[in-house]
């Protein structure tokens, strides 16, 4: 049976270099205790790029807040609040916050855990996708 549960993004200890770009895995199978997408939510700091490659797999962004652009295969389109962006396995992205001050959030959504490079790094180093803020 499924868990039910309400988790608050801001309580979940981010990944990353806490100067470019930080990762919180917010759903995932475990959390979930059943089959479901897995969801994290970026943070692209004030003038950086996240991203530059392409991965094998669909890869779907949904911008919350912040604006910046969205490099998809040469090609360039605005990234502000409700903007979904849906990137195919092959193509080569990378997404820049344009601000000078303000975080652009994204959510990123993998139909499979593993595809996603950042919760394969996250395991690797932490032995586990999800940790809470207060946790070491």
């Amino acid at each position: 049976m499924a868990n039910k549960f309400v988790l608050y993004a801001d309580e979940v200890k981010p990944f990353g270099d806490g100067k470019t770009y930080d990762s919180r895995m917010i759903l995932d199978n475990a959390l979930a205790g059943d089959e479901t997408v897995q969801i994290n939510q970026g943070t692209v700091y004030p003038g950086c790029t996240a991203g530059g490659g392409a991965h094998e797999h669909n890869e779907v962004y949904y911008i919350a807040s912040g604006t910046g652009t969205l490099m998809l295969d040469g090609e360039t389109y605005p990234a502000r609040p409700g903007a979904l962006m849906f990137i195919p396995g092959g193509s080569a992205h990378a997404i820049t916050n344009t601000s000078e001050t303000e975080l652009l959030i994204l959510l990123t959504f993998w139909m499979k855990a593993e595809w996603n490079e950042m919760y394969v790094k996250r395991v690797q180093e932490w032995g586990t996708a999800y940790k809470r803020a207060d946790e070491q």
